[in-house]
């Protein structure tokens, strides 16, 4: 009987150790999920910085010859 509850522990730990696994898995593709979204929102705002910064220097030139006329 004792050989009997032994294999009977093991099971139950077996089957713990499964489902664990399997809710692991299923977190983890979340995470894929979302780091793929997470890199696609980084892809955006760097061509919105690189958009912010194209807009910036143009800014800059027109205001170079003004800001140098202000110095002589």
């Amino acid at each position: 009987m004792n050989e009997l509850n032994t294999l009977e522990e093991r099971l139950k730990s077996a089957v713990a150790r499964i489902e664990t696994a399997a809710l692991a898995d299923s977190d983890t593709s979340g995470l894929a999920e979302e780091n793929t979204q997470l890199k696609a929102d980084l892809a955006t705002l760097k061509e919105q910085r690189r958009t912010d910064m194209a807009e910036l220097d143009r800014l800059m030139e027109k205001l170079r010859p003004m800001l140098e006329e202000a110095d002589a």
